[in-house]
């Protein structure tokens, strides 16, 4: 189910946009909705934020709400999900040329790690929580490592031009456990990211204000 709202005069990414849309997809009852806000300034580019779990299905709504953008950013606070759905989306932020970050404090794990790694720049705080682990399947309530799954993981993170280390690092830690990445150690493991400042705190609140409250 989907709702869509238009907004006048808003600010995303540093920037006054003339128009947002907000879709609220509701998946699962079960998990926490995923919810997409795009925002297109008069340059063409467009200034996404992904807020919730990672459903199947997603992919499709990212892509229709994300049309022709050139350039951009999208802004992730997620703990993961569905990892083809992940998968696809980073394949497409990266088609549509688009930049990634994490907030201050905030959380993109899972599937959601491995779409921000899909940026054509790569933003991070000091603090944001990052994380990576090995995919998964569910049998009979537990988490089984998936041979498959993880090696369709390595070749997206090649097709993406990223490391042999860099492929380690998101498939290593068992599905129970978490691989955190830090900024100090990114690059050692072949992932080129900026680090975000407390000057950058403003645009980001600013942004989180403009989705936490789409009808103000």
């Amino acid at each position: 189910m989907a709702e869509i709202f238009l907004m006048i005069d808003l600010t995303s990414f540093g920037r006054v946009v003339s128009l947002s849309i907000l879709a609220s997809c509701v998946c699962f009852a079960t998990a926490e909705a995923a919810e997409i806000y795009t925002n297109f300034p008069p340059d063409g580019s467009c200034a996404i934020t992904f807020y919730g779990d990672i459903e199947q299905g997603d992919e499709n709504l990212f892509d229709i709400l994300t049309p022709d953008c050139r350039g951009g950013g999208v802004l992730f606070k997620s703990n993961g999900g569905h990892l083809l759905a992940g998968l696809r989306i980073g394949e497409l932020i990266r088609q549509k040329g688009l930049e990634t970050a994490v907030s201050y404090d905030a959380t993109c794990a899972s599937a959601c790690a491995l779409a921000w790694l899909g940026g054509t720049k790569r933003y991070m705080f000091m603090d944001s929580l990052i994380g990576f682990h090995a995919a998964y399947i569910a049998d009979g309530g537990e988490a089984r490592e998936s041979g498959v799954a993880n090696a369709l993981v390595g070749a997206y993170l090649t097709n993406l031009g990223l490391s042999v280390e860099t492929v380690i690092f998101a498939t290593s830690a068992k599905p129970e456990q978490m691989n955190w990445l830090n900024y100090p150690s990114a690059k050692d493991i072949g992932i080129e990211a900026v680090l975000l400042t407390d000057a950058d705190r403003a645009w980001i609140d600013s942004l989180d204000s403009t989705a936490l409250s789409p009808t103000n």
